[in-house]
């Protein structure tokens, strides 16, 4: 009886969980040393949200930042909410600020150099289960999932 009872357990923890994911209340905030130091990430609809086919998130890069150059295996579109940064897209320097929108095709490997005086938001999306590929290492980012 008991080991049903853990699986049941569990499934009730993810669902109540999932609650907060749905609504958008939790957000990935990650610290040095992980895929983004300086990077906020919110999580809107994914596979684990009711999305099948497209992952939605925003991304706050803090002023005076800059990301490490990555790329992803699927088309990514960043739309400009607030503050301004320079994309950097396979060498080649692309400013980006409210109401821009930066197209990125699978493969191209890109960073965002944040301006000193605000932090950079944008509104992400990309196909459901597209991976990330930062430092020769391959991963689903867990806000797309």
């Amino acid at each position: 009886m008991l080991m049903n009872a853990v699986p049941l357990a569990l499934y009730a923890i993810a669902a109540w969980f999932s609650l907060f994911w749905i609504n958008g209340i939790l957000s990935w905030q990650l610290t040095p040393g992980d895929w983004q130091p300086g990077a906020t990430f919110t999580g809107y609809a994914a596979p684990s949200r009711g999305a099948s086919q497209v992952s939605l998130w925003s991304v706050e890069l803090d002023a005076g930042s800059t990301s490490a150059p990555h790329f992803m295996d699927s088309e990514e579109i960043f739309f400009g909410q607030s503050g301004s940064a320079v994309a950097v897209v396979d060498g080649v320097e692309q400013p980006i600020g409210p109401g821009d929108c930066l197209v990125l095709p699978p493969g191209a490997e890109f960073s965002f150099r944040v301006g000193a005086t605000a932090p950079f938001r944008a509104v992400v999306c990309m196909p459901a289960g597209g991976r990330a590929t930062l430092a020769g290492e391959t991963f689903a980012p867990p806000w797309t999932v």
